[in-house]
């Protein structure tokens, strides 16, 4: 065994100068799916960075990062000496109703709540309105699944 480990989680989120938000993290052993670490309410600060500290055994992880209303994105096959520093570069956004794909469901979302200045949900890139900046991300995303 290893023992405590420290990461360094960075991310940024498509269409946002501010990357605060709420993300879901599951670190696996490489060769399975089943996580050795979950955290459902990782708190990612305005730069999109977060510090972790997780207790592993010696060997390679896939890591899923899944903040709420974007796309997931997965780590594959890292080493533990290679924790110190994870960078999940930049997620696309627009999934709306978390299923981890960008579709109607989440175009209809934000058509519902167009023009809306108190919807912080549809507004994805958080100017304070639901408006064309949300809508560019959608599309730009259309049909895209996550990791």
């Amino acid at each position: 065994p290893v023992g405590q480990i420290t990461a360094t989680i960075t991310v940024e989120l498509q269409g946002r100068t501010n990357h605060a938000d709420n993300a879901h993290l599951k670190i696996s052993p490489h060769d399975s799916i089943i996580p050795v670490y979950e955290n459902a309410n990782l708190t990612l600060d305005s730069s999109g960075t977060t510090t972790l500290n997780v207790d592993l055994m010696d060997g390679n992880y896939n890591i899923r990062l899944k903040p709420d209303y974007y796309l997931s994105a997965k780590l594959m096959n890292i080493s533990l000496a290679d924790f110190d520093s994870l960078n999940f570069g930049t997620l696309r956004g627009g999934d709306l109703d978390n299923n981890n794909i960008v579709n109607d469901q989440d175009f209809n979302y934000l058509a519902n709540h167009w023009n809306s200045t108190t919807d912080q949900l549809a507004d994805i890139n958080k100017d304070e309105r639901v408006n064309t900046g949300d809508f560019v991300v959608i599309d730009s995303n259309w049909f895209r699944q996550g990791n």
